[in-house]
């Protein structure tokens, strides 16, 4: 079967270095996402709907693979058909990560907030484009961690975080939709390193103005995808002050 990756739909000009930046800093808040189970009924409920809700988009989506390939066999696929299957993949991941709402600890939420903020302050000594806040009322743009999965099957073990970013302010304005349709997000060309990756879950939009990211990373442990969140952040933020620069 074809095999096809989608990766984080991310500004174009998100990767650091890319003109200048000015000197203001996007001020990020990065917090975890209260957890609050139900009583134990309650919870095995919960999961088994959301194992039944991922294993049929799972299905669904490889259909849509089986089809595609029928269809086309080795050639390009066209711009629709990619679309197609990309939509299909990235309602599968978001099944995925219901489950993992679902089933994650509050303390390892907390845990990895922990390391992000860590990873991102360490990221930020390279970079000017972001300073962390203790609030989000300070705040540019609010990080929260959403879940994390890790997996040790082939080919590696690998550490999975979920990340909900939201720009507050100015930027959750017409304004920015404005600059977002000026450079637009392509579902192609997102940030990767060597046994990494970043895919964007959803994409910002006038409605709903916010980014779900999953950051994967082979590695040991968690810190190694909160290094990672840490570069995708840092990338971001430097794309929003570009932006910034360029509004009328």
């Amino acid at each position: 079967m074809r095999r096809f990756v989608v990766a984080a739909a991310l500004v174009t000009l998100c990767a650091p270095g890319a003109g200048a930046v000015p000197s203001k800093a996007v001020r990020v808040y990065v917090f975890g996402r209260t957890q609050t189970p139900p009583d134990k009924a309650g919870q095995q409920a919960r999961e088994k709907q959301a194992e039944a809700d991922f294993k049929r988009l799972e299905a669904a989506r490889k259909e849509v693979g089986k089809a595609l390939d029928a269809k086309y066999g080795k050639r390009d696929l066209p711009s629709e058909a990619l679309a197609e299957f990309a939509q299909a993949t990235q309602a599968e991941l978001t099944a995925l990560l219901a489950q993992h709402e679902i089933k994650v600890a509050q303390k390892d939420i907390d845990d990895s907030v922990q390391d992000v903020t860590k990873a991102l302050r360490e990221e930020l000594k390279k970079a000017s484009s972001a300073a962390l806040v203790d609030k989000a009322e300070d705040a540019d743009l609010t990080v929260e961690l959403l879940a994390r999965r890790s997996k040790t099957s082939f080919p590696a073990a690998a550490f999975v975080l979920y990340l909900k970013v939201t720009p507050v302010g100015w930027r959750n304005s017409g304004r920015f939709a404005t600059l977002q349709g000026k450079y637009p997000l392509y579902g192609l060309a997102g940030w990767r390193k060597p046994h990494g990756e970043a895919t964007t879950l959803h994409t910002f939009s006038t409605a709903e103005p916010y980014w779900i990211i999953e950051v994967y990373q082979q590695g040991s442990s968690y810190r190694d995808p909160a290094s990672s969140a840490a570069e995708v952040l840092a990338g971001l933020c430097a794309g929003l002050l570009r932006l910034d620069g360029e509004a009328p």
